[in-house]
């Protein structure tokens, strides 16, 4: 009795731990990933896939993640037979200074790569500008980097502007990449070395389990595939939004028919990890040259009115992708058909040319034709100069081209001009390209740069180390000069007092280069900075008085200069809201057939971005703070004090001179500045979506279109909202080993006990 009271008492207990193992087990072990309490999630940043016109590029785990041990790559480790002889697939976990293209193909080549974590350090790679060292992840050319088809320029498209150029954001890999900082770094890499230490085969790895699944490695998939995908009932359910946002671009005044020299720049950047984009010098420098030279030309006191050419400024965005803001808005004042105008008043400033179908809620731009681009002026790359000089690239000789000659006539510019008819590419590559396929003159131009005629300065570009502390503020503010002159006698067309160069430099001031650190640092740093907050806090308190509601803000911290996409809703899609009985429905394009749009009850709109509508609102300060004549551009809030939005300002003084449409200005409102003064709309957005891509009626919805021969189309996948890293410690192959030969004996001792049991249970009468 007692023998076998304590024997069932045993089984019992044994049966019931064996439930609770095996039920922990069901719940958080499905033989090949652990989740729940076991595994530790991790903070990490990662390198996506984006397709474009010719199939796909980037980084991305399998449909259904993968799970591999994590390895390290040490100093002085042979990359080609590090993975010699492991037998499986495994996460290799390097420094930073060793993420290079040479090092990945290293690794595919030895077939056992299945991820990578790159340490992410606090400064920047030691040799990063040294020739030769390719941590660039850009194109060397514009050939070889964004734009599968550069044919379609004026320029020599495979000149080397980039010496530093690995091309590596633009392959395609078929294992995830992420990278990792601070004590998650530390603790992944001492995962990996104690995976090294023990073996492949010992008694524990420690796994990574990564679920960052970007979309199809081979090249079944590309934009015009993932853009059209349908579910299984047939439904329109793209996997995929194309990249772009809304460019800024103003002129001095309102619009009028005068031809027009412009200033150009790009507002983005890149990076292998697009959320660390920094893009000080490729980006934040280029914009800050332009904002402080529209100032210069603001506070010179020369009445920009009596100049035979307008000048106007612009920032483009999505230029690291194929240069899609300026190719759009190249496109679009050479060749724009609208199907369904707005009526006169729609949108928030009621300026006229408002297009519902495609949807253009400012339409400014349909007074610029680009045979009246006279002159451009592109800025590129001016925070970092090897000997301290700016350099002028024009495909004329100076002694041709006045504007070329007249630039290098002041101290520290020099001329970069390169062989072979190649200059830099910039948003002046698009103005020149649409006006030689359109039959007309291209623009006379020039690019103001940090580099000359050997290419890039910048070991940095493309890449996460280019940050605020490698820009040079002195070159910045010396190339804001330069511009602001070059605009000038560019807009003086070799006629009166400022044809003289000289005389332009007289009437031309220094910047403050304190004021220029301090928003360097906010533009690389930190968008809720009150120097830029207090701007596009302006537009957004306009925008959202049109539309009576309010939004949240969408910034990263630190900010990011990479593109994003372009959707419907905070993602720079403009889109009509049309009232259909109790309800308001949103169109990304509204056709005739889809109704009238009412001005009390519809509106057309969009929401750009906190850079994009910080560089308007700049613009717009600028381009009426002039010396204007007697055309008032200020006015004060029609109630005592400062404006407070712009249905407290009053509208526009009418002048038919202005508006080059020919509409009087009567009914256009003033919008409301920081400063509180009331000013008229001088600057807007400008759709910055590749012109191969085509927008829909259904918000959000697109379409390549086949017939824009070379463009690049590029599109990011929608995110899982399970995209993450897990990292969980799991039995090696020893161990592995042992729970087999012990599961083996236990089946074999239990069967043994079974029969015992039962012959005792049977002698005792019990069965």
């Amino acid at each position: 009795g007692f023998g076998l009271g304590l024997g069932l008492d045993l089984l019992i207990h044994v049966a019931f731990g064996l439930l609770l193992l095996g039920g922990a087990q069901g719940k958080e072990y499905d033989g090949d990933r652990l989740t729940g309490s076991l595994t530790d999630a991790v903070e990490v940043t990662f390198a996506v896939r984006l397709f474009n016109a010719t199939g796909a590029v980037g980084f991305g785990s399998g449909r259904n993640g993968d799970v591999v041990p994590l390895w390290p790559l040490r100093s002085g480790d042979d990359v080609s037979s590090l993975l010699d002889g492991i037998g499986r697939r495994v996460a290799v976990v390097l420094d930073e200074e060793r993420l290079t293209r040479d090092t990945l193909e290293a690794l595919v080549a030895s077939g056992n790569i299945g991820g990578v974590v790159v340490l992410d350090g606090d400064g920047v790679v030691s040799d990063i500008d040294d020739a030769g060292a390719a941590y660039s992840p850009a194109g060397a050319s514009e050939s070889t980097s964004a734009i599968p088809d550069a044919s379609n320029t004026p320029y020599d498209e495979s000149y080397s502007w980039n010496p530093f150029g690995s091309g590596l954001a633009y392959a395609n890999f078929d294992f995830p990449m992420v990278s990792v900082s601070g004590s998650t770094a530390d603790s992944l890499k001492g995962h990996a070395d104690d995976n090294r230490r023990g073996g492949i085969g010992g008694s524990r790895l420690w796994m990574a389990d990564f679920e960052l699944y970007f979309g199809p490695y081979d090249d079944t998939t590309d934009s015009a595939t993932c853009l059209q995908w349908r579910n299984a009932d047939g439904n329109l359910s793209p996997r995929c939004a194309p990249l772009g946002g809304q460019s800024s671009w103003a002129t001095f005044g309102p619009v009028d028919a005068r031809d027009k020299v412009f200033g150009v720049c790009n507002m983005d950047a890149s990076a292998l990890f697009h959320d660390a984009a920094a893009g000080a010098n490729a980006a934040a420098a280029s914009v800050l040259t332009l904002l402080t030279a529209a100032d210069l030309l603001a506070d010179s006191g020369v009445n920009l009115d009596a100049l035979p050419l307008q000048i106007a400024l612009a920032a483009f965005q999505g230029e690291a992708w194929g240069r899609i803001g300026s190719r759009a808005f190249a496109r679009d004042i050479s060749n724009f058909t609208c199907a369904h105008d707005a009526p006169a008043g729609a949108g928030y400033v009621q300026v006229p040319g408002v297009c519902l179908d495609p949807v253009h809620p400012e339409g400014a731009f349909r007074n610029v034709s680009i045979d009246a681009v006279r002159y451009a002026v592109a800025v590129d790359q001016v925070g970092r100069s090897a000997t301290g000089d700016l350099y002028v690239h024009g495909t004329e000789a100076a002694e041709s081209f006045p504007l070329l000659r007249n630039l290098t006539s002041y101290d520290g510019v020099e001329t970069g001009v390169a062989g072979n008819g190649a200059l830099p590419p910039t948003p002046l590559t698009s103005l020149a390209a649409v006006a030689q396929a359109v039959g007309v003159a291209a623009p006379r131009g020039v690019v103001l740069a940090g580099y000359g005629a050997s290419g890039y300065v910048d070991g940095a570009h493309g890449s996460r180390f280019d940050v605020a502390a490698r820009v040079n503020v002195t070159t910045v503010a010396n190339a804001a000069v330069v511009l602001a002159r070059a605009l000038l006698l560019a807009a003086a067309d070799g006629e009166g007092a400022y044809a003289d160069p000289a005389a332009v430099a007289g009437v031309i001031g220094a910047p403050d280069e304190a004021a220029l650190q301090e928003l360097l640092d906010c533009l690389t740093g930190d968008w809720l900075c009150t120097p830029m907050q207090d701007y596009w806090n302006a537009g957004y308190t306009d925008l959202q008085q049109y539309l009576g509601l309010s939004f949240g803000l969408i910034t990263s911290d630190p900010p990011t200069f990479y593109t994003g996409i372009f959707t419907a809703g905070s993602f720079g899609q403009p889109v009509v809201q049309h009232r259909q009985g109790a309800a308001n429905v949103v169109y990304g394009t509204f056709a005739r057939s889809d109704g009238n749009f009412s001005l009390e009850d519809d509106y057309v709109y969009t929401y750009p971005g906190v850079l994009e509508e910080y560089i308007r609102v700049r613009l717009t300060d600028a381009g009426t703070r002039y010396n204007s004549g007697s055309y008032a551009l200020r006015a004060n809030a029609t109630s005592d004090g400062a404006c407070e939005g712009y249905q407290s300002c009053p509208n526009c003084p009418a002048q038919d001179a202005y508006w080059a449409s020919g509409a009087a200005a009567s009914n256009v409102s003033m919008e409301c500045l920081p400063s509180g003064a009331c000013a008229c709309p001088v600057a807007f957005h400008h759709l910055a979506l590749d012109p191969g891509i085509r927008r829909q009626s259904q918000p959000s919805a697109f379409e390549v279109d086949a017939s824009v021969e070379g463009a690049p189309a590029w599109t990011e996948p929608y995110w899982s909202a399970d995209v993450g890293v897990k990292v969980f410690p799991a039995a090696g192959d020893t161990i592995n080993a042992l729970t087999a030969s012990f599961g083996a004996l236990v089946t074999l001792l239990s069967a043994v006990g079974v029969c015992f049991v039962k012959s005792r249970l049977e002698k005792e009468k019990i069965v």
